[in-house]
């Protein structure tokens, strides 16, 4: 009876082995899942290093917006730095003034306007901008001359030729008129009363 008891005794100690060793096993074989769960955390890791790509596009947002910024408030716009043509003056002798009308004349309510130039070329409108021996005309009805370095208005009174023309044909009403012709430079700035005439006429 004891020799049967002993034999219980081991045979039972053998069956939680068996089970201790298949216990153990699974988790043996575990460590592959986390290797591979730590493989996919190293892989998640790589978009993050990537992320300095998506900087470009934000430099080239901030590169967009400051070529739509308005440089011409900063002294470094279209015009440059540095004083333009109209700030540097005309050419010593260097004025405009009417082949026609003459100043005086009695003119019908068409009239052609002929302008003179000397010392100087006209060109057009947004040419030459820093080139004080280039600029286009204005014509101001009724109205006095622009002061130097100021931009011409434009509007009924103040006329602007920016093709570079060098006559035109007015309509007016009867009367009595000025005419004031205004050199200005590419900027549509004004070389001052160094470069204006005024004439008057009369509108039959």
């Amino acid at each position: 009876m004891v020799r049967l008891t002993h034999l219980a005794a081991v045979a039972l100690a053998a069956l939680a082995l068996n089970a201790c060793e298949k216990k153990d096993a699974p988790a043996a074989g575990g460590a592959a899942p986390a290797s591979k769960a730590a493989a996919s955390q190293a892989a998640s890791a790589a978009p993050a290093s990537a992320a300095p790509e998506s900087a470009a596009p934000a430099s080239a947002a901030a590169s967009d917006a400051h070529a739509g910024h308005d440089h011409a408030g900063h002294g470094h716009g279209a015009i440059g730095d540095g004083p333009t043509a109209a700030a540097m003056g005309a050419p010593e002798g260097a004025k405009v003034f009417f082949v026609e009308p003459a100043d005086g004349a009695t003119v019908g309510t068409k009239v052609k306007v002929v302008f003179g130039v000397e010392g100087v070329t006209v060109t057009k409108a947004g040419e030459a901008l820093k080139d004080n021996t280039r600029g286009h005309h204005h014509i101001i009805i009724d109205g006095e001359g622009v002061a130097q370095g100021q931009v011409v208005p434009k509007d009924d009174k103040h006329i602007h030729f920016g093709g570079g023309q060098t006559e035109t044909e007015l309509e007016l009403t009867p009367g009595k008129h000025t005419l004031t012709m205004q050199f200005a430079d590419g900027a549509h700035m004004s070389y001052g009363p160094k470069m204006s005439q005024t004439i008057t006429v009369e509108v039959k």
